[in-house]
């Protein structure tokens, strides 16, 4: 593996580039093994690390707002699915026989059972027996 230089390419003072100016940046790196640094070092206080308060607040903030959960590419055919916790809890994300993705929180309804154990798969929706219940076959379906 190249190393990288760290001694060149500072990050300029100037406004916001455009894409085409990031990624003619960024080849320029990948060209000559560089980075770019700021004139700081960053500095997380340990205690961040340990506090329940903090956590409890991040956790909060990540369930209020959208955050992304997987490339689309990650479910990249009917009945591919995705299962694993975000900001506590588990999800099950999968791509229906109509090609539309949809979540869902993954637990039974009825005993609040794990539906996929597995991190991630396809389902055969022409089966007649879907093996994590009617999660799969309601997204099969669903027009």
């Amino acid at each position: 593996m190249k190393s990288i230089k760290s001694t060149s390419h500072r990050a300029p003072d100037s406004p916001l580039l455009n894409d085409e100016q990031i990624i003619e940046r960024l080849f320029n790196h990948i060209d000559n093994g560089t980075t770019d640094l700021g004139d700081t070092i960053w500095r997380e206080p340990v205690e961040h690390y340990h506090s329940q308060e903090r956590f409890n607040a991040e956790i909060e903030l990540l369930r209020r707002l959208p955050v992304p959960y997987c490339p689309s590419a990650a479910l990249p055919e009917n009945g591919s699915y995705i299962a694993r916790k975000a900001a506590g809890t588990p999800l099950l994300v999968a791509r229906g026989a109509d090609g539309k993705v949809r979540a869902f929180i993954n637990a039974c309804r009825h005993r609040g059972q794990k539906q996929s154990h597995a991190n991630y798969g396809e389902v055969n929706f022409r089966a007649d027996s879907i093996a994590i219940l009617s999660l799969f076959f309601n997204v099969a379906t669903t027009k």
